[in-house]
């Protein structure tokens, strides 16, 4: 908010002339000095802008009192900061906690097979079945076999008078 002592910080925007304008017979402009900002008006008016710690003050007018206050030794912001985060840290331990222990508590869950996996799964079992029943009667054939022959090649004893 300004004072009504203060001028407006910028001049009114206005379009320029077609041709230039020379400056005022008010004299050369003042020579610039840090922190400041020079403006010649399209009228020849020049205005001279003072910035001091931030607040623009206008050549010619005191700059508004600041006061100054000694730098604060308490640190509020960064210990609500901290404060902060620590309890969000804590909120997400506890969550973090109660998952563990209820997933602890819980007995382990056994595997479910879909419907159509049991129906398979018995079908092969089955198949298994019928191949060992198969295998045994070839094992009992071969055996079988193995017994004639063994028999026809037997040397005839023959038989003591």
């Amino acid at each position: 908010m300004q004072n009504s002592r203060q001028a407006p910080l910028a001049p009114a925007v206005r379009a320029a002339p077609a041709t230039p304008v020379a400056p005022a017979a008010h004299g050369p402009p003042p020579p610039a000095t840090p922190n400041s900002i020079t403006i010649t008006g399209a009228d020849g008016t020049v205005r001279t802008i003072v910035l001091n710690d931030g607040a623009p003050v206008l050549a010619g007018e005191s700059a508004p009192a600041v006061a100054s206050q000694p730098p604060s030794t308490d640190d509020a912001e960064g210990q609500g900061v901290a404060i902060g985060i620590s309890c969000t840290l804590l909120f997400f331990g506890i969550i973090a906690a109660y998952r563990r222990f209820k997933r602890w508590k819980k007995p382990a869950e056994t595997p479910r097979l879909a419907s159509d996996a049991a129906e398979r799964l018995e079908r092969v079992e089955r198949g298994m079945e019928a191949i060992a029943i198969e295998i045994e009667r070839i094992s009992e054939g071969q055996r079988f076999v193995t017994k004639v022959l063994t028999d026809s090649r037997a040397p005839a004893i023959p038989a003591k008078p």
